[in-house]
């Protein structure tokens, strides 16, 4: 699981709560040591819920199950589970984005996501091509990559009317060779 997925878990349940409780199964034989219930749905909220300093967790208790059916109902929830694709997500964000005045830190107050996130789904939703939303969709390009992309062409395109607007941070520029001090690095002239 990557580091930003959990903290943004994280986040969300510090905002709103936890929304869907975890999955236990009731262990009616216990061996020494054994503890009363096992796990089988929701590693990702027990590990947020501990790292928030939480002592308990809300939980929906099942029956004791065969082994085969254990792993059949983990394997399931982890497999089958659909999350929003991108360009839903975009979609929702973007709305909710406009109902909060284009204030990026209300959405991300609102859901747990980080104000960056929030910017770079309203970007796909908002200028994103139709094969934008597909690379990203496909892993072949990141919500950062299209927001840059997005971004330099909206410079590029400003740059024909002369009206410029400042570039944000990790904003992707085309810059000519003489607007800048060079220190050493892609000094080759051909490039």
């Amino acid at each position: 699981m990557k580091k930003g997925d959990l903290d943004e878990l994280k986040d969300s349940i510090k905002k709103l709560g936890l929304l869907q409780p975890i999955v236990v199964m009731e262990r009616t034989k216990l061996r020494s040591g054994q503890k009363p219930y096992e796990l089988v749905i929701g590693s990702r909220r027990v590990q947020a819920c501990k790292e928030l300093g939480n002592k308990e967790i809300a939980a929906i208790v099942i029956g004791e199950q065969d082994e085969e059916r254990m792993l059949a109902v983990s394997l399931a929830e982890n497999m089958f589970r659909a999350p929003l694709s991108h360009k839903d997500t975009a979609a929702a964000v973007t709305k909710l984005y406009k109902l909060y005045g284009n204030d990026e830190d209300k959405v991300a107050k609102a859901t747990g996501m980080w104000p960056q996130t929030v910017l770079r789904y309203v970007y796909l939703k908002e200028y994103g091509t139709p094969k934008m939303v597909d690379w990203v969709q496909h892993r072949k390009v990141s919500l950062l990559d299209v927001k840059r992309m997005l971004e330099a062409a909206q410079y590029l395109f400003s740059g024909l009317s002369g009206q410029h607007s400042r570039p944000s941070a990790g904003s992707l520029l085309f810059l000519s060779f003489g607007s800048f001090r060079e220190r050493g690095i892609f000094r080759n002239p051909s490039c």
